[in-house]
């Protein structure tokens, strides 16, 4: 099974820096020893836990055609990505920069681009996007207006997208085109209430994760909503960072393959609870592993 993936991937760049004004320092990249890169990115947090689940991830998305570009390709492939659906283009700065001083004291700076003429991203992504069965779109300023023409052009495609924004604003004109639905209950005090209002839109499922509280699942057909416990992790949390985006690749890996809800929330809670009690996604389990652990649960 293969599950593709439309959305931005970012080189995270740490700055190591003396300069006393964190801005007169953004020109001061080239070196390299003050420097540490790492791949990052919802998309890339997708992507990696879709692979460690056993399904190869078929990502779209733009990079600079520069070096940064050229640094972010060659690390997506270290990570066993595939990058031959990435599209290098002019004016895309796909980087975040964080300046730490001697002090302690840090930084961030977001680099973003011009959005691309429609007619440009329809070109270079609605051909290839339509041939899917599965589409997780990570949304942005510049794929959400692809949405609709991927949907008319292959009815049958089962789009998802995971709901970033403060779910009292999200624009509400891509709901109706999606299959599944997710969304954190951080943004919202009252999810059944949300999850409603979502599913009267058309997904056949809204899932609101809810962190060591679990999740919440509401199924258009029968109009139920249903609870889940999370899986309480044998090791103490140290960083939640990607955990959402797991769940998310954990889940849609489960129940495309099997339809399964249920198996696949615990699967989903049991997976992006291992990616908190370390740095990064390294460490979360295999397909093997993840097996054994439901059975353990179970």
């Amino acid at each position: 099974m293969q599950i593709a993936l439309l959305g931005n991937v970012a080189l995270d760049i740490t700055v190591y820096t003396d300069c006393e004004s964190l801005e007169s320092s953004q020109k001061e990249f080239s070196m390299v020893d003050n420097i540490t890169t790492r791949v990052g990115g919802c998309s890339f947090n997708l992507g990696k836990a879709m692979l460690k689940n056993g399904v190869q991830p078929i990502l779209h998305s733009l990079v600079a055609k520069d070096e940064t570009g050229t640094m972010l390709i060659n690390q997506l492939q270290n990570q066993q990505i595939e990058t031959d659906t990435i599209i290098p283009v002019l004016n895309n700065n796909n980087k975040t920069v964080l300046f730490v001083k001697k002090d302690g004291n840090k930084e961030m700076f977001l680099y973003s681009a011009p959005t691309p003429p429609l007619k440009a991203l329809e070109v270079l992504f609605v051909e290839p996007l339509i041939s899917y069965k599965y589409l997780h779109i990570v949304l942005n300023k510049w794929n959400t207006s692809l949405i609709k023409i991927i949907k008319e052009n292959n009815p049958g495609i089962a789009l998802s997208t995971d709901l970033h924004l403060n779910i009292e604003t999200i624009d509400r004109d891509v709901v109706p085109y999606m299959t599944i639905v997710f969304f954190s209950g951080a943004g919202s005090s009252n999810h059944e209430a949300v999850i409603k209002n979502l599913m009267s839109a058309g997904p056949e499922l809204v899932i609101c994760t809810l962190g060591e509280r679990g999740c919440m699942i509401g199924e258009s057909k029968g109009q139920s909503i249903t609870h889940f416990e999370a899986v309480k992790q044998k090791s103490p949390i140290v960083d939640t960072v990607g955990a959402g985006d797991v769940f998310a690749a954990t889940f849609l890996t489960e129940y495309y393959g099997h339809k399964n809800i249920g198996i696949a929330a615990i699967k989903a809670s049991i997976q992006a609870g291992k990616s908190c009690t370390q740095m990064g996604l390294d460490h979360i389990y295999d397909q093997n592993d993840l097996e054994k652990e439901m059975k353990a649960w179970t």
